[in-house]
C-alpha cells in the first residue's frame, strides 16, 4: 500500500514538472517581463483601455494580421487569431509592433496578450493554455 502511494505521489510531482513552461524562462531571459497568467483578466482590462484610447486618438493602428495553431489545455488543437497593433509614439527602431492579440477563433476570447510600454510584456489566459504560444521573437525589437 505504501508503495503504491508512493508511486502515485511520484508520477504527480513528475506532471507537475511536465506542466513547467521552457518559453517562460525564454521570454524573460530575452528581456520580457512575463506576468502571472492569474492576471490575466485584469491586465486584459488594462490592455483594452490602453489600446481604445490610443486607437481613439489616432496613436495606435492596425498593423500586421495572421492565425496560427496551438495546443490547448487538453492538447486539442486550437486556431488563434494572431494581429498586432502599431503605436505611433514609438520609434520602428525601438520597437515594431507594439501590441499584440492572440484570440481563439471559436469562442473570440483573448487567449495571449503582448504589449510595449518601454518593456516588452507578455500574459497568456491561463483557461486555453498553460505555455506562451512560441518562442520570443528574434529581434529584439519586434513583439511578435
Amino acid at each position: 500500500m505504501k508503495c503504491i502511494i508512493a508511486a502515485v505521489l511520484f508520477a504527480g510531482s513528475t506532471s507537475l514538472a511536465s506542466e513547467f513552461c521552457p518559453s517562460a524562462e525564454d521570454y524573460q531571459a530575452h528581456g520580457w517581463v512575463v506576468h502571472n497568467s492569474e492576471d490575466f483578466a485584469k491586465l486584459e482590462k488594462t490592455f483594452d483601455a490602453m489600446l481604445t484610447q490610443g486607437q481613439k486618438d489616432g496613436q495606435i493602428v492596425d498593423d500586421l494580421s495572421g492565425h496560427m495553431v496551438v495546443n490547448d489545455l487538453d492538447n486539442k488543437e486550437i486556431m488563434l487569431a494572431v494581429k498586432s497593433f502599431e503605436d505611433l509614439r514609438t520609434p520602428d527602431l525601438v520597437m515594431y509592433g507594439d501590441h499584440a492579440t492572440y484570440t481563439h477563433m471559436e469562442t473570440q476570447e483573448r487567449v495571449e496578450i503582448r504589449w510595449f510600454n518601454g518593456k516588452k510584456n507578455v500574459v497568456i489566459n491561463p483557461k486555453y493554455i498553460k505555455c506562451i504560444t512560441g518562442q520570443p521573437p528574434f529581434a529584439e525589437n519586434a513583439i511578435l
